[in-house]
């Protein structure tokens, strides 16, 4: 008798869950956003936003640190930009003139210090978030989102 009441509850349940209207809103415009190549896709993105605090990543690393990056990224309304170890490319540059501020994120293995000196020479503060290894840095990152968001 109890599984009966229970096969019927499910059942009804089933019904009511399955008469619901579902609204598709969310897929009915798919936008592409694609560059000449990465630096400029993460340009155009970038260009979406309204910023003066923007992150760099090595993106010819592991991209270890984009998936650290990320978090700090929504919780300070940044954009996430490429870059190469020691040369930083003219679609990065050109999003870069908006900011007031830059995070490295990694340390000089991934984005060396010539790197972080033209930024400084453009009047960009830079606060380098970085540790021995990436969960070190991931754990620098999140320690960076948790302060900011106190």
């Amino acid at each position: 008798m109890k599984i009966k009441k229970l096969l019927t509850i499910g059942l009804s349940l089933s019904i009511f869950i399955a008469s619901c209207p579902i609204s598709a809103n969310a897929l009915d415009k798919i936008e592409s956003i694609k560059g000449a190549d990465k630096y400029e896709t993460a340009g155009i993105i970038a260009d979406k936003q309204n910023y003066t605090t923007a992150i760099l990543i090595n993106a010819d690393s592991t991209m270890a640190d984009g998936l650290s990056a990320s978090g700090l990224a929504g919780a300070i309304n940044a954009p996430i930009l490429l870059t190469k170890k020691n040369n930083i490319p003219n679609a990065t540059l050109k999003r870069l003139e908006k900011a007031k501020k830059v995070y490295i994120i990694g340390g000089e293995n991934s984005i060396d210090k010539y790197t972080e000196t033209v930024l400084k020479g453009k009047g960009i503060e830079i606060k380098r978030l970085q540790g021995s290894d990436r969960i070190k840095t991931s754990y620098n990152v999140a320690k960076e989102i948790n302060s900011i968001t106190k």
